[in-house]
């Protein structure tokens, strides 16, 4: 998403022509690995990278496209918002609609804590959006979560509000079977162990322990950890780049740390 990500990328294929060879390659590439391992979500993050390239290699005006694209969500939004009285919607015309309810319906009841998920079957993906009190360690606890409930976490969207409260979205699929994390149980359990994780009443460290024993093919396989810092990357953050041997819970611990 980020622009200099894109600049950087497209310096590097220099034409039309290579950026649709290198799409094709890398789709055979990946899918030449084995069976599965070129899936719905990923063959979402290379169009979307491949549209990006391809508008900034045919000339067209980067800051211009942007601009429509945010005009174009911001009419769809109130459109889906008709029903809203007009000061309320556009209070809420940054955020898209359904994240605009959940977020509107949590501070009507007084709730705490809102938990949406919606399963997104072309991407196969399952979208978990939560709507709660930022605090240190919030990050970390929703991903411990899911991790215990057998989810792997595929994408994070983290965005906190200046009234303190923070809306966090995971795209989520099977740590075991990958596809989406659509079966009712997990959909049922992950909402149980978001609100146990919260509360304080889960004991993270033990769960995620007996999580990681029931994977042993992860124990067979041994991978020195290499941590990158690129301030080249963006204009605007620090890119922290880990690579190691994935695990359930990696991404709690990393966010802990």
């Amino acid at each position: 998403d980020d622009p200099k990500t894109v600049q950087d990328f497209v310096a590097a294929v220099e034409s039309p022509e290579r950026l649709r060879l290198l799409l094709v390659l890398t789709a055979a590439d990946i899918s030449a690995v084995g069976p599965g391992r070129w899936t719905a979500w990923k063959a979402t993050l290379m169009s979307e990278l491949y549209h990006r390239a391809e508008e900034r290699l045919s000339g067209a005006d980067e800051a211009v496209g942007v601009e429509h694209r945010v005009d174009q969500a911001k009419d769809l939004l109130r459109q889906a918002l008709a029903d809203w009285p007009p000061a309320a919607v556009e209070a809420y015309v940054g955020k898209v609609s359904r994240h605009a309810r959940l977020v509107r319906g949590a501070e009507a009841e007084g709730e705490p804590l809102a938990i949406d998920i919606q399963v997104d079957r072309q991407r196969t993906v399952a979208e978990l959006t939560i709507h709660t009190a930022d605090h240190p360690g919030l990050f970390s606890r929703l991903a411990g979560a899911i991790a215990v409930s057998g989810g792997t976490i595929v994408e994070a969207k983290i965005f906190t509000f200046a009234d303190g409260m923070a809306l966090d979205t995971f795209l989520v699929q099977d740590a075991v079977e990958g596809g989406a994390f659509d079966a009712p149980e997990k959909l049922a359990r992950v909402r149980v162990s978001i609100e146990r994780s919260l509360s304080g009443e889960m004991k993270m460290s033990a769960e995620l322990e007996r999580r990681h024993r029931s994977y042993p093919r992860l124990h067979s396989v041994s991978i020195a950890p290499r941590v990158l810092v690129d301030n080249e990357a963006s204009r605007t953050h620090t890119v922290i780049e880990l690579n190691g041997r994935d695990r359930p819970g990696l991404l709690h611990a990393v966010g802990r740390a």
